[in-house]
């Protein structure tokens, strides 16, 4: 049996090969948590782009990750460089890349069940049943990092929105222009 090849000459072995490169430097694991290849994600990122571009998707990531290195194994510290070269200059794919990359990891059924079974509930289908959630408990869960601001709810005070007159007033462009 021969590779898949699309139309464009191709292999998808080789992108799936090329990605497996690039989410592992993303996601690399550790302190047993599995890199991201571990998990899958180059797969799932594989059948996203094939659904939503086609043979010409896969062609030009697989022309951009090659042009990066990432369609040859060179050693990890290489492919950190490739991707650190990827992100400077084409900041656009490295975000949608990297965006891919984390949903792909926290949706994997392994990861999923490693987050939950770590005591934070996390479940694949979270709208079926909902997340049972213990009540906000102060002493232990109230911000101490000092970064931005926390108004405990108690304190939280309405916004007296009158003067804004919002049933007499119609907004256009959602109200950019009133």
């Amino acid at each position: 049996m021969s590779p898949h090849t699309t139309d464009t000459g191709m292999q998808v072995e080789t992108l799936g090969q090329s990605l497996t490169r690039i989410v592992d430097v993303l996601v690399p694991g550790g302190q047993g948590w599995p890199a991201a290849s571990d998990a899958g994600v180059q797969h799932a990122i594989l059948m996203r782009l094939l659904d939503k571009k086609g043979d010409a998707g896969l062609a030009a990531l697989s022309g951009t990750l090659a042009r990066y290195g990432f369609d040859n194994p060179r050693g990890t510290q290489d492919e950190i460089d490739a991707t650190v070269r990827l992100e400077a200059e084409e900041p656009l794919l490295f975000q949608r890349l990297r965006s891919q990359v984390n949903y792909a990891y926290y949706e994997s059924p392994v990861i999923v069940s490693m987050i939950d079974r770590s005591g934070t509930p996390y479940s694949l289908i979270p709208h079926r049943d909902g997340y049972n959630l213990a009540p906000f408990d102060a002493s232990t869960q109230t911000p101490r990092h000092g970064r931005g601001r926390w108004t405990p709810t108690g304190e939280v005070k309405p916004v007296d929105i009158s003067g804004l007159q919002l049933q007499t007033r119609t907004t256009e462009k959602w109200g950019l222009d009133r």
